[in-house]
């Protein structure tokens, strides 16, 4: 199995795979996809390839990181430190990231779907330009260690969904227990589990499930 970037892996892609100093290139399958975390596992066959070592160790702003791709036939490394160590976040299309990893300079191209190493060439991430806009980030080894299995599993990762399109609207606080503010519903799917609930386009929600 290799991971990669989700964003940039088509459902059938030749894979370049390392045969002591030659680059053997082997047919590949996506076996699952996550656009939350930019993951997808492609399935080669053939064997013979080495898991990279992970980083168990705590990580500091500051600290010096290799940045790896192979956009053509020889390796490219990228120096860079790690500008950004944020708290967990979650994505804009539905994903949880373990931590906020951004290094100090944009990302050339060729590298998304790469790993971020430390300088032992342990692995600390998997390189990602699409998540955020503007930001080039690093899926921590943690969420990888989380999603990958349940890709390789189900080929997917199950997620809540309402089927809802909402903004944020102010509101008489006497609706809203004192708070002010609710999500306006502006649109709705068709067959949505909103629409099969009686959601209309105008409501305005101020809790679920009495949160």
């Amino acid at each position: 199995l290799i991971v990669s970037s989700n964003y940039h892996t088509p459902d059938a892609p030749v894979i370049g795979v390392a045969d002591g100093a030659d680059v053997v290139e082997r047919p590949g399958r996506v076996i699952g996809r996550d656009p939350g975390t930019d993951v997808a596992v492609i399935a080669v066959d053939g064997g013979g390839l080495t898991p990279i070592a992970r980083r168990d160790a705590a990580l500091a702003a500051g600290q010096l990181v290799f940045a790896l791709a192979r956009p053509g036939r020889a390796i490219r490394a990228s120096l860079r430190g790690l500008g950004v160590i944020g708290p967990a976040l979650r994505t804009p299309a539905g994903g949880r990231l373990d931590a906020y990893l951004e290094t100090d300079r944009a990302l050339a191209r060729g590298f998304g779907g790469g790993p971020l190493v430390d300088l032992a060439g342990h692995l600390v991430g998997m390189n990602t330009r699409t998540l955020i806009g503007g930001a080039d980030l690093a899926v921590p080894v943690a969420t990888l260690a989380r999603v990958v299995p349940a890709l390789e599993a189900h080929g997917r990762i199950a997620r809540g969904y309402l089927g809802v399109g909402v903004q944020a609207a102010a509101i008489p606080a006497a609706s809203s227990d004192g708070r002010g503010r609710g999500a306006l519903v502006v649109s709705l799917d068709d067959d949505g589990p909103g629409a099969a609930a009686g959601v209309l386009v105008g409501d305005v929600l101020i809790a679920i499930d009495g949160v």
